[in-house]
């Protein structure tokens, strides 16, 4: 069981003050002498990349007692500039980038960590957002494990061309007519066994704590359906939004809350006033509005991920989700049935919250963190 006795350093404006402390100053405090595995966090500045970060900080109480390591983390920068001489003491050092870094910057960093550091376990985090592998050629000869938030359940898919960089693009591209260039991403012998699937932006600080609590954030439902996104970005990225918003704009009867422009906090208590939430494809079909909703008590309504494999799995067909076509030709139909069936509605949002739940009061993330780490099995 997960101690959930948080520190204090992780509270509120603590958890801020560090990642200006790590992102900004690039201070960070040396690994204490004693047995316990020095582990080294190599991040990436990006708030995507830090809500994956955040839970080896916020259950690192937990980690130690039970896997016995200690944690410290630097910057990719800062380590990359030579800041930190105490790095050379790390026995695991876990690594993010960013998605567009190329094959040799990538080798730059695998040589530094290795002259540095000369770590027993070297482990990536990828953060990103589509379930691509664009880095498996160039990270996995070097790692012991590779984690990724989420993956194709069909491994059969990696390795092979598509048009446009991912299957979310191929798809689009081909139904709405758009140019691509075909992309290969290599996937090399051995490669597909140092896969592990970790958990996705439920691990945000604003997310994990209600998500550990036994009940979602929720307001008075006066919203029938939230439908806020963005529009602008790539040509396919853009057809996919108007399409969901021209779907949105011919429901008839519903209160929808729509448009952009609304701030977080704003954001997040219209979406615990809602009922349902429509959640199309960004950049990738997993987005941080999928994990709002749930822990907002809110029914999600998305696009059918029975491709994607997520950890815990939130995506279960009419369970914690319900599916609607690629197309949107039954988004409609889906919307009005769940607006009217207020206890089959409410069962999927409950359903869906205490998965999560239990994924984070269970201690089951704190083991798979420390499997990570140390390698030890679960």
């Amino acid at each position: 069981m997960a101690n959930l006795d948080v520190p204090s350093v992780l509270r509120g404006h603590h958890w801020t003050l560090h990642r200006f402390m790590a992102d900004r100053v690039r201070l960070a405090g040396p690994f204490s002498p004693g047995p316990q595995r020095r582990v080294l966090l190599i991040t990436h500045r990006n708030p995507i990349s830090s809500a994956q970060i955040f839970p080896y900080y916020f259950f690192r109480r937990d980690l130690a007692v039970q896997y016995g390591v200690q944690i410290r983390e630097v910057t990719l920068g800062a380590f990359m500039q030579g800041r930190c001489p105490w790095v050379e003491r790390a026995d695991v050092v876990a690594l993010q980038t960013w998605f567009d870094v190329l094959p040799d910057e990538m080798a730059r960093i695998l040589d530094r960590i290795r002259d540095r550091c000369r770590p027993k376990r070297l482990v990536f985090l990828d953060s990103f957002s589509p379930t691509d592998l664009r880095l498996a050629a160039s990270v996995g000869p070097h790692v012991n494990l590779y984690v990724k938030k989420h993956l194709m359940r069909d491994r059969s898919f990696y390795g092979k061309t598509t048009y446009g960089h991912t299957n979310v693009m191929e798809y689009y591209g081909k139904r709405f007519g758009l140019e691509m260039e075909s992309t290969l991403y290599p996937i090399l012998d051995g490669f597909l066994d140092k896969i592990r699937v970790g958990p996705s932006f439920s691990t945000a600080p604003y997310m994990l704590r209600r998500f550990l609590s036994n009940r979602p954030h929720a307001e008075p439902k006066r919203i029938d359906l939230h439908a806020r996104f963005v529009t602008r970005g790539s040509d396919w990225y853009s057809a996919i939004r108007h399409e969901a918003i021209d779907a949105v704009a011919a429901l008839g009867g519903l209160n929808v809350a729509s448009g952009v422009g609304v701030p977080r906090n704003a954001y997040i208590r219209e979406l615990a006033s809602s009922r349902m939430c429509f959640s199309p494809f960004g950049y990738g079909e997993v987005c941080w509005r999928d994990y709002e909703s749930i822990m907002c008590g809110a029914l999600l309504i998305k696009p059918d991920m029975a491709h994607v494999e997520t950890d815990p799995d939130i995506f279960v067909a009419d369970e914690t989700y319900v599916p609607v076509a690629w197309d949107l030709s039954d988004f409609a139909d889906k919307v009005h049935h769940y607006a009217a069936q207020h206890a089959e509605r409410e069962a999927i949002c409950a359903r869906a919250f205490e998965r999560l739940h239990r994924y984070f009061a269970n201690g089951r993330c704190v083991a798979e963190m420390g499997h990570v780490l140390t390698g030890e099995e679960i």
